[in-house]
């Protein structure tokens, strides 16, 4: 059967399982010399890595060839063979011989179908039915030799690897979350580092959050504020704390255009842009357009208290301001009632801009551009 010639590998060399209830210090964690660049890959790191390794392989499966693994493990792990690495968890007890039912449940639906047909079964129903019907066919000698799992063995967490799994369970939220959240694991390990040690991972992650607005909102770093309020906002709304989620979308948006100001003022100052002309390239508009519909889609939780939460951070930056306290209220409202025209509002700003940057007040240059 060509579906399953991924187990029908050669025979590989069987490594030694030692049974252990807890981690030893003598595991891959600590074996450096898995990585590529060994002397730059820290304890924590390696933990990290060798979490995410038993997590995305915790039942049913061989070991398989390099090319096999997603290449992350080569490429961003600088993991030098994920065979290899695979074997050695294997051999330090990470894994045991895996049962039926966990190879079953690493097959794919095709796969399991082609079980069923080959034991002239039903191939109807989801994946569970199609299990449990294999299961219930007493036929766990036939099924193992269509596999040929006598040949490839196969593998599922023992003890000591499901104890590791759950010891570092942050860093594997942390990887699955790597995109959304935009922090490396570096920065990761510092933050929990100096963190109390009673701080979970969700903790961990806010005090990366805080310290960074500290940093950006020092340094006026707008582009970088704005990017990390909405990571704050979408990691509230992932928490199911809505309310929170849209003050923090809404303080995005405002330094959005804060860093769309600073942008253009530099871009006149440097006599790129004419002040007979209006213009709006320096608005990010598909992130500013991402925004608008958050904060329209959480409109129900849209209060005064929330609003005056937001503009708080108006008052570190007053001498710099292109949207006022009214001017960003209006905003909001047209927002929120759906009212929001994305022309008008693209033209006031960069009205207001051409008047910050030429000193000249915004009657007058509405008059210019008439």
């Amino acid at each position: 059967m060509s579906i399953f010639d991924f187990f029908r590998k050669s025979k590989p060399e069987e490594p030694k399982q030692e049974v252990l209830d807890e981690p030893s210090t003598s595991n891959i964690a600590l074996d450096s010399s898995s990585y590529v660049n060994d002397s730059e890959v820290s304890l924590k790191k390696r933990e990290f890595y060798t979490a995410v390794f038993l997590d995305r392989y915790s039942t049913g499966t061989p070991i398989m060839d390099d090319n096999e693994y997603p290449r992350y493990f080569q490429y961003d792990f600088e993991i030098k063979s994920p065979s290899k690495f695979h074997k050695k968890l294997v051999q330090d007890g990470y894994y045991k011989d895996a049962e039926l039912v966990d190879i079953l449940r690493s097959l794919r639906i095709p796969e399991l179908k082609a079980l069923l047909r080959e034991l002239r079964l039903h191939v109807s129903g989801n994946k569970e039915d199609l299990i449990n019907r294999l299961l219930a066919t007493d036929s766990s000698d036939e099924l193992m030799h269509i596999l040929n799992a006598d040949h490839i063995k196969f593998y599922s967490l023992s003890n000591k690897g499901k104890y590791f799994v759950e010891n570092h369970k942050d860093y594997i939220d942390l990887f699955n979350h790597r995109i959304k959240l935009g922090i490396g694991i570096d920065e990761y390990i510092s933050a929990k580092k100096s963190c109390p040690n009673n701080y979970d991972f969700h903790k961990i992650i806010w005090s990366i959050f805080n310290d960074r607005e500290f940093e950006y909102m020092k340094n006026s770093k707008f582009n970088l504020l704005t990017c990390n309020y909405r990571s704050m906002a979408e990691w509230l709304g992932d928490s199911g704390k809505q309310e929170d989620s849209l003050l923090y979308y809404l303080k995005a948006l405002y330094f959005e255009i804060m860093a769309s100001n600073f942008s253009n003022i530099s871009l006149y100052n440097d006599g790129v842009y004419s002040s007979t002309r209006v213009h709006s390239d320096s608005f990010n508009e598909p992130y500013l357009t991402y925004l608008v519909g958050k904060i329209y889609n959480l409109r129900e939780f849209y209060s005064q208290t929330i609003f005056e939460d937001a503009c708080e951070v108006m008052n570190h930056f007053y001498e710099f301001v292109l949207c006022d306290k009214n001017t960003f209220k209006r905003l909001v409202e047209d927002i929120i009632n759906n009212n929001y025209d994305h022309d008008k509002w693209m033209k006031e700003f960069t009205t207001n801009q051409i008047a910050l940057a030429l000193g000249y007040s915004e009657e007058l240059i509405r008059l210019r551009l008439k």
